[in-house]
């Protein structure tokens, strides 16, 4: 371990008696986990790469396929098929587990949901979403007990940053781990502030539009606002200031966390400075 790196980690175990870390501290763990979370993002693109055996499967379905028109025997070409269909099934799970292998913490967070109150909920998504939420995040110690509110069919997710998450039955495991980014957010300041930079940073010079404009959906309201940069969602941008003119949250790490759970090779490929922000963020306290 480097002195810097062991500096910084004196500094967080002097400071975790504290609310929150200084500034100087967080910065030098933000760095340290890029560097680490640059070797998970290479392992998770090379984790996609087609395999020797995944060549000779593809040739075999090939000579299979033109073989179709004028076998006698296609009893025995579909059953090759099929053979072949279930050993690239076997492939894609096995490069599923790595892929999780690579983007899971080792010590999860240990969110917890408490009241239950509104419309009925879907019990399965949202325990299954919280057991996501704390795979992703090394344990966090803002992270605790958040209160999750049903909402009525149709009813627009979201966090009130008031430790309540408001969300509909029919909503998924994903949309409940985008709210709980948003509650990560809101009680680690840590990660608000280093979210708020990423963001600053990555839309410097560039004049907000309205998201409707962003996306061609007309649906969201005229007060929803978004700097777009080259994000693959133009939501990733979105602003959320107070009156006085106070960035109070992000899209960062709601997005991020979402786009971890569903699809982290997706995003390593198309938005590796993202990738690298979630998991340094995610495990900065590891």
């Amino acid at each position: 371990m480097g002195d810097a790196k062991k500096r910084a980690k004196a500094s967080y175990i002097e400071a975790m008696q504290m609310p929150d870390l200084p500034e100087k501290a967080v910065n030098t763990l933000y760095r340290q986990k890029r560097k680490e979370a640059a070797i998970a993002r290479n392992e998770l693109i090379n984790n996609l790469r087609e395999s020797p055996t995944e060549k000779k499967l593809d040739k075999r379905m090939r000579d299979l396929t033109s073989r179709m028109g004028t076998a006698e025997n296609k009893a025995e070409i579909y059953q090759g098929i099929r053979d072949i269909n279930a050993k690239r099934r076997e492939i894609e799970k096995i490069r599923q587990q790595r892929s999780m292998d690579i983007t899971r913490v080792e010590s999860p967070s240990r969110g917890k949901i408490g009241k239950r109150k509104g419309e009925k909920l879907h019990e399965k998504t949202i325990n299954d979403g919280m057991e996501g939420f704390n795979s992703l995040v090394h344990d966090n110690p803002f992270v605790g007990t958040v209160d999750v509110n049903g909402l009525p069919l149709g009813g627009r997710a979201n966090y009130n940053l008031q430790n309540q998450i408001n969300i509909n039955a029919m909503d998924s495991r994903s949309v409940f781990i985008h709210e709980m980014g948003h509650y990560l957010e809101d009680v680690d300041p840590n990660v608000l502030g280093l979210s708020k930079k990423f963001l600053e940073r990555r839309t410097a010079g560039e004049s907000a539009m309205s998201m409707g404009d962003a996306t061609g959906n007309p649906n969201y309201s005229s007060g929803e606002i978004t700097k777009k940069d080259r994000f693959q969602n133009p939501y990733i941008g979105k602003i959320y200031k107070s009156k006085w003119g106070v960035t109070v949250a992000t899209e960062i790490m709601s997005m991020g966390l979402q786009m971890f759970y569903e699809d982290p090779a997706k995003l390593a490929r198309l938005d590796p400075d993202l990738f690298d922000h979630v998991y340094a963020v995610a495990r900065l306290y590891e």
